[in-house]
């Protein structure tokens, strides 16, 4: 099953699972994006969302600090009208368990993502495991910023897509601060 499958199901089933929490079942679905792409890389699930009849929106994550990432999710949730499922992927695992005590919030569907307690952060969570291919591919910049080798990117970011979808992320990709691997999580909604 692709990413994009899991992705789609996970969100299908959240969303049929939503009138429980509100009079009101949700219409509204914010994405929000992990760590090394932008928000494009919830287009084609938000397309089939909105085919569905749902309201979405796209989270920009800056990809500076959790702070920074959860203050755009939160500004998202803020303008929303009604129910919302917050949706995150990866890195926006973290951001939603942060944003996700919004009362707007109607449910948190994780799609392959980090979901902390709090006090913890992703390097806790990770100390101990060997790396992963995608963390052998990663190279900083001079600010400290990582990014996966364009190279490599395809094959250990976007290994069950299409080998043209992984070349296209390339040109999607984001850099990372590396300082939020030990950012502690405040909030685990």
């Amino acid at each position: 099953m692709s990413k994009i499958t899991a992705m789609i199901g996970a969100a299908t089933l959240c969303l049929a699972a939503t009138g429980a929490a509100h009079a009101t079942p949700a219409r509204n679905v914010v994405l929000v994006h992990g760590a090394f792409t932008d928000q494009t890389s919830w287009d084609k699930v938000a397309q089939l969302l909105r085919d569905k009849g749902f309201h979405v929106t796209l989270v920009v994550n800056p990809l500076t600090s959790l702070e920074d990432d959860v203050a755009v999710t939160r500004k998202a949730l803020a303008a929303q009208n009604g129910p919302t499922v917050l949706v995150g992927h990866s890195w926006g695992g973290v951001v939603i368990g942060e944003a996700g005590n919004d009362p707007k919030v109607s449910a948190l569907v994780y799609v392959a993502a980090y979901a902390p307690d709090r006090g913890e952060s992703l390097k806790k969570l990770s100390e101990g495991a060997p790396p992963s291919p995608g963390q052998k591919t990663l190279r900083p910049d001079a600010r400290g910023f990582l990014s996966i080798d364009p190279a490599a990117l395809p094959t250990v970011f976007a290994g069950d897509l299409p080998a043209s979808e992984g070349k296209a992320l390339v040109a999607h990709q984001l850099p990372l601060n590396g300082a939020v691997f030990g950012t502690e999580a405040a909030v685990a909604a």
